[in-house]
């Protein structure tokens, strides 16, 4: 789906009059509409979701400064390296014996901690060489431990976006299913014949005012189930806006729905 011809559906998922005619538009532009929409609105909750990671850094600063020391030993050994992250890969390896540096992204030893870091003048990667007594004392080396965990949170982005994607899709879809269901149940005790398939186009179009409100304000503040509120109202009137047999839809100079159909 183009961008304009996307906006322009969107503006019209906003009215629930013109989901009399939405309905006429085929399954497949629904859920066209949807992915797009969720696509958007993931990039979005990921952006929010970079910036709040300063106020995470600034976090650290707090928490450590609660401590009037704070050392870390590894004076231990182990039969064999643990990973502690698949992507990128985060590998304890508390051993003697282990001395010679991988292809991890990074490597905790009881000698080194080797760091991939970003280095566009040469490769894209360089290995940086820490010294575990350098790191030993944490409260000495905060800006050390707020940059490992700053490259492990921006390594881990392109997974946290597909996963987060995902999720909410397979999130919203049970939602839609859910709530169409419900909502044939009522229109069949109610003497409606709508068609399943209208019911499910509506729902999907409806998930404007639930997937941009939740999505958007996610990383400042979670109201849980509160995000279906809006949503299931307007779902409501959109649905009986939809089989009203005098529509107050007023006619438009251009039909857009026409190019879906």
């Amino acid at each position: 789906m183009n961008p304009k011809d996307f906006i322009g559906l969107m503006i019209e998922t906003l009215n629930p009059h013109h989901y009399k005619k939405l309905k006429t538009l085929s399954i497949k532009v629904a859920f066209e509409y949807f992915f797009t929409l969720l696509f958007f609105c993931i990039i979005i909750f990921n952006v929010f979701w970079i910036i709040n990671l300063n106020s995470f850094s600034g976090k650290i600063d707090t928490s450590l400064d609660k401590f009037n020391y704070l050392n870390l030993t590894l004076n231990a050994n182990m039969k064999e390296p643990v990973q502690i992250l698949k992507y990128p890969e985060i590998v304890l390896y508390l051993t003697h014996n282990k001395t010679e540096y991988d292809d991890e992204f990074i490597l905790i030893t009881n000698q080194y901690l080797y760091i991939k870091k970003p280095d566009l003048n040469k490769d894209l990667f360089i290995v940086n060489k820490v010294p575990a007594e350098d790191f030993s004392d944490m409260l000495a080396n905060k800006k050390l431990i707020k940059t490992v965990i700053g490259i492990i949170l921006i390594a881990i982005l392109p997974a946290v976006f597909c996963i987060s994607y995902l999720f909410y899709l397979i999130k919203y879809v049970l939602i839609f299913f859910i709530l169409s269901g419900l909502a044939l149940i009522i229109l069949r005790i109610q003497k409606n014949r709508m068609k399943k398939r209208d019911i499910l186009k509506i729902a999907i179009f409806s998930g404007t005012f639930f997937i941009i409100p939740e999505l958007f304000l996610k990383n400042f503040v979670d109201l849980g189930i509160l995000f279906l509120v809006p949503y299931i109202v307007f779902l409501i009137v959109a649905l009986k806006s939809s089989y009203e047999k005098k529509s107050k839809t007023k006619e438009f100079k251009k039909d857009i729905f026409s190019e879906f159909r």
